[in-house]
């Protein structure tokens, strides 16, 4: 059935509820904190500030369409749970299904733009940083999305995702947090300092070290420990 929530009210404001109008919404409104009935208006899905403007402007009511929410198995819900944890490296806040969609949206956000975009700004430093611009690309994409979307669809693509983290996000995350960071600073401020002396020479560890600083995996692996024993040569 389309209910719209003028049709809703006046149902429950005839016998044999007769019940207030301000009631009426009232409970309407306690449904929806509670995640049993959804507001849409043209068929975007209204949430908080949005949906008490909406419940407040009376002669908006008759565009208002109510629909219970859709309901999700406890499977879906601990496998959504545990891809957040495999992925964010923290269990999430949210139990019940719609909190769980909505805080998963909310993490990937941050994750791009509270964690790699600031790393990204630093490419002209660690050009090697520039591997994460597709990253953010593709994170993108799981962005915005209704939270029905990360409890039905995210998980068809969990394993390129959890590929990703392991392959460039956590490797990059770890050398810009650690001595690795440190390393590669250095090195660079050799090849800076020194350049001018290396035209008279062809010292085999400067290329070595030269190497590795254009080389844009070279936060993977023991790669660094490579770079570090060139430095000391």
């Amino acid at each position: 059935m389309h209910t719209t929530l003028k049709k809703f009210a006046g149902k429950f404001e005839r016998k044999p509820y007769g019940w207030y109008y301000a009631a009426v919404l009232c409970t309407l409104a306690n449904l929806c904190a509670r995640g049993k009935i959804e507001v849409r208006v043209d068929g975007n899905l209204l949430e908080e500030n949005e949906l008490e403007r909406t419940l407040r402007n009376t002669h908006g009511h008759g565009n208002v369409v109510l629909e219970p929410q859709v309901e999700f198995t406890a499977s879906q819900v601990r496998s959504l749970k545990e891809f957040y944890e495999d992925f964010f490296d923290a269990p999430p806040n949210a139990g019940e299904a719609k909190a769980l969609g909505k805080e998963t949206g909310i993490a990937f956000q941050e994750l791009i733009h509270q964690q790699l975009t600031p790393l990204v700004a630093q490419a002209l430093q660690y050009p090697f940083l520039n591997m994460l611009t597709p990253v953010i690309k593709k994170l993108k994409e799981f962005t915005g999305k209704p939270y029905t979307w990360y409890m039905t669809d995210l998980g068809n693509q969990k394993d390129e995702l959890l590929k990703i983290k392991e392959s460039v996000i956590d490797p990059i995350r770890k050398f810009m947090s650690g001595p690795q960071k440190d390393i590669y600073a250095q090195a660079k401020d050799f090849m800076r300092i020194h350049e001018p002396n290396f035209s008279y020479i062809n010292d085999e560890a400067v290329n070595k070290v030269k190497h590795a600083l254009e080389d844009l995996a070279c936060f993977k692996g023991i790669r660094i420990q490579q770079l570090k024993t060139a430095l000391a040569l």
